[in-house]
């Protein structure tokens, strides 16, 4: 089965989806109106719904790299898991290093 899955492809396709993915993102939160002390109030729901758009895609990326009856099918769920979730880890990584050297924090 390890076989059936072509790695380099879905982790590069991965990269170009997680790059639409987050881009789209910031378009919409960045992008919204208000001064800077309003966006936490303003872009709550907006990272709730990011959060929704990835959930989903990630079961329907996993489903499709467990279930897929093809080599391409099995290779665009993995593009669908590995894009959207790199960049979670990138902002967990800033929440932390945020947290840790209390950047942002007036």
């Amino acid at each position: 089965m390890a076989g059936e899955l072509a790695w380099r492809p879905g982790v590069f396709g991965g990269a170009v989806v997680g790059g639409l993915f987050w881009g789209l993102v910031a378009a919409v939160t960045i992008g919204a109106p208000g001064d800077a002390a309003s966006h936490a109030a303003t872009d709550g729901h907006r990272l709730v719904l990011a959060t929704v758009v990835w959930i989903v895609l990630a079961l329907v990326g996993s489903a499709l790299a467990t279930f897929g009856g093809h080599r391409i099918l099995r290779t665009v769920g993995l593009m669908l898991v590995v894009g959207p979730t790199g960049g979670w880890l990138m902002f967990a990584s800033l929440a932390v290093q945020s947290q840790l050297f209390g950047w942002g924090m007036v």
